[in-house]
């Protein structure tokens, strides 16, 4: 299956499962809510329309639109590790090590839903746990220094990369992690001599943004 049609098969799970907890008005609400407050914060829209954005979804919920639509938001998120998971796995491939490895590959993706909506604490929650069933996918570690680095959790983000350089990672994720953590330590820890060095390795793998930065920031 699909890595897309594994995800909308969760999220269709735990839609299901939301509406066996609340009448048919509110679900549909919440349902639309869920899918929608995602969107409206992902960097390339809400950026683009803020005002607009805030003006109507005050309009309709009033001015803690954002709180409202954040508590809803987190319980899909809720019912999707807790009751979705397993629905996507066989039940031969559900226990073992085999078991963990499934699941926490459905919770990063799950988390990654959660890092393009801007819940960056909801995503390393999922990753936290992902973590706990495979501590050694470097991928997990990589997605969740971005979500601390959101949070201005630098020192925790630098500490993330670092831990998914460790594992040896395929060369496209080794470039990714360098460039990552080289842009945390400029422009959050202001460590420029650690970052220009992340900047150069990545730069001599071919990776053209890190070759700019270095050239705008460390020459």
């Amino acid at each position: 299956m699909a890595e897309d049609e594994k995800f909308e098969k969760c999220w269709d799970t735990a839609k299901e499962e939301v509406l066996g907890y609340y009448d048919e008005d509110e679900l549909e609400e919440m349902v639309e809510i869920y899918e929608c407050f995602g969107a409206l914060h992902s960097e390339d829209f809400y950026d683009c329309y803020p005002e607009e954005i805030d003006a109507e979804c005050e309009r309709c919920y009033g001015k803690n639109w954002k709180q409202h639509a954040q508590s809803k938001l987190s319980r899909a998120y809720t019912f999707i590790q807790s009751v979705a998971l397993d629905s996507l796995i066989p039940e031969e491939d559900k226990e073992g090590e085999q078991g963990n490895l499934n699941k926490a590959d459905i919770l990063y993706e799950v988390a990654q839903q959660a890092y393009n909506g801007a819940d960056h604490k909801i995503a390393i929650n999922l990753l936290n746990q992902a973590i706990k069933l495979n501590p050694s996918d470097g991928c997990f570690y990589y997605e969740r220094g971005h979500a601390k680095d959101e949070l201005e959790d630098f020192n925790g983000a630098v500490e993330d990369f670092t831990k998914a350089l460790s594992l040896n990672p395929d060369e496209s994720l080794l470039g990714n992690c360098l460039h990552a953590r080289a842009n945390t330590r400029f422009f959050g820890l202001n460590d420029k001599k650690a970052a220009c060095e992340d900047w150069s390795k990545a730069a001599a793998m071919g990776r053209e943004n890190s070759a700019e930065y270095l050239k705008e920031h460390c020459q």
